[in-house]
């Protein structure tokens, strides 16, 4: 019940409290917005019962002609927040730790932090960072994409798992504008979406599935496909 929406004012770089009621995993303002920089949840109990462990403002990989990615993350807050753990994946799905990172543990200021990874995966690299505050709770942050072929096209599906009736997108990394055609199957290998889109070159591009196309609970298979190359991702509808 103390939870409401907190804007970020960068005018006065103090944080706003726009009100609301949560309930029903939900919560909305109550005062309109007139600028959109962060957004966030917060607390007006005298001591902080709902403190989110970081908010970070981005998280970034970018692969060097030294032949080794460099991951660059940003926090403007940090409650309680012990380390953080740099996971690294070949499918999106399945992750293993490759770097831990020690955390401010609270701090108000803006933190810039930077790791090298020596030896990314030959194909497509995907990075998420796990942070854990001291009690050991964790949470987890967006996941993102490098190639070690720049000319290379790689694509995350998010959320994955999605629960069904949600409307599953896929974000694109390029160096690259590309025709791909992407394919959805079911596990019997059964068709059940395609599209052909036209993906410029760049790093966020996002193609949403067909809302149309409801995606019963069940695991299905992503593939994008251009220039005789294929690229697959597995999605878990719940």
């Amino acid at each position: 019940s103390q939870l409401v929406v907190a804007h970020w004012n960068s005018g006065t770089s103090k944080w706003e409290n726009l009100g609301g009621t949560a309930g029903g995993g939900s919560i909305a303002s109550i005062f309109s917005l007139s600028s959109f920089s962060p957004i966030s949840f917060g607390s007006t109990a005298a001591y902080p019962i709902n403190p989110l462990p970081i908010e970070l403002l981005d998280f970034t990989a970018n692969y060097s002609s030294s032949k080794s990615v460099k991951l660059d993350w940003i926090t403007a807050t940090e409650t309680n927040n012990d380390f953080f753990t740099v996971e690294r994946s070949a499918d999106a799905l399945n992750f293993e730790p490759i770097a831990t990172v020690k955390g401010a543990g609270n701090s108000s200021l803006q933190l810039s932090y930077s790791i090298v990874d020596e030896k990314p995966l030959s194909g497509i690299s995907y990075y998420r960072l796990k942070q854990t505050d001291f009690d050991g709770k964790y949470s987890y942050s967006k996941i993102v994409s490098v190639s070690a072929n720049p000319s290379e096209l790689s694509f995350v599906v998010f959320p994955n798992p999605v629960p069904s009736g949600e409307t599953p997108r896929i974000k694109f990394s390029g160096n690259e504008t590309k025709n791909i055609l992407v394919l959805v199957y079911d596990d019997y290998g059964r068709e059940v979406y395609s599209k052909i889109s036209i993906i410029e070159k760049g790093n966020g591009q996002v193609l949403a599935i067909d809302p149309s196309k409801t995606l019963s609970p069940g695991v299905y298979f992503i593939s994008a496909s251009s220039d005789n190359s294929l690229y697959k991702q597995k999605l878990i509808v719940r």
